[in-house]
């Protein structure tokens, strides 16, 4: 066990010194997982920014805010950072969650077209959430998708820090650690199909 987590820590950080010497050398790879947050909200936040005055849309701080809180969890999803406490420890659960699904499938195949195997069930998680309206206005089978999906309290645990309102705070933090730690015994397995196939 010993000898497996030395290999499983010396393989992380050869991965994660080759990602920030990659992310220093060729910013290419960096922009994307900037860009597409920064877009979304200032598209989704301009432009669907009328939906604050919904019946039932009761957020004080208003609809900027209610959308940062899913675009900061986008960007921990693919590796961003954040300004409240709060939110960067559920930030950092999420990234340490989406790293470890996507070490898991790194491991399994081996090879760079696996890229959207490791995103699109993170982009499903983020867009099967109350992303641009509160649980409470959807409703059919998205609502029921959004009650069973934990980025749903991701989403409204965040919400309430920037509200000065916490909700579901336990609930979410419980989520992303329990999350973080099934993920954890995915990215182990895999590490040892790697090391059994001579990865």
């Amino acid at each position: 066990m010993t000898g497996g987590f030395r290999s499983y820590r010396s393989v992380a950080l050869g991965v994660g010194w080759r990602t920030a010497h990659n992310a220093l050398t060729t910013p290419n790879l960096v922009i994307p997982s900037l860009a597409f947050p920064l877009f979304f909200f200032v598209a989704f936040a301009g432009g669907l920014s009328q939906l604050s005055h919904l019946p039932g849309f009761n957020f004080a701080p208003g609809y900027t805010a209610f959308q940062f809180v899913f675009v900061m969890l986008q960007s921990a999803a693919f590796g961003g950072v954040f300004t409240v406490f709060g939110l960067y420890a559920l930030a950092a659960l999420v990234n340490t969650a989406t790293v470890l699904w996507a070490a898991g499938i790194a491991m399994r195949f081996r090879t760079i077209q696996a890229g959207p195997a490791m995103q699109m069930p993170v982009f499903l998680a983020l867009f099967f959430a109350p992303v641009y309206v509160p649980l409470a206005l959807l409703s059919g089978w998205i609502h029921t998708i959004a009650q069973g999906n934990p980025v749903t309290y991701f989403l409204e645990s965040g919400r309430g820090f920037i509200s000065a309102d916490p909700v579901h705070v336990g609930l979410a933090f419980s989520l992303a650690v329990l999350i973080a730690a099934g993920f954890s015994l995915w990215a182990f397995r895999g590490l040892r199909k790697a090391e059994a196939a001579g990865g």
